[in-house]
């Protein structure tokens, strides 16, 4: 589990390779969490779960990459397998076209 420094940390972008575990609750009993300060962008290198942004629910398999606009609740949910990903986190204002 990230800490809320890492998390939260407006000195981005930064990137991590977690290994998601599966969750003893069921999705609906797992907290979301935001970002405020980046987008994330979350690719699925082997397993499954389901990302959960608000309401919206979508499967997740190998090869899916995912971006959660800033300030969006959201969680992963590993599949039974767990999950191998690259979460990248990016402040928008490093995406700037501005010169």
């Amino acid at each position: 589990k990230l800490s809320l420094n890492v998390r939260n940390n407006p000195a981005m972008p930064y990137w991590i390779e977690p290994f998601l575990k599966p969750h003893a609750k069921p999705l609906e009993q797992v907290p979301q969490h935001s970002h405020l300060e980046g987008h994330e962008w979350f690719f699925c290198r082997h397993g499954d779960g389901i990302q959960a942004v608000g309401q919206w629910r979508r499967p997740v398999v190998p090869g899916q990459l995912l971006m959660i606009p800033a300030g969006n609740p959201h969680v992963f949910y590993p599949g039974a397998n767990g999950c191998q990903c690259d979460v990248v986190m990016v402040n928008p204002k490093y995406l700037s076209a501005e010169s």
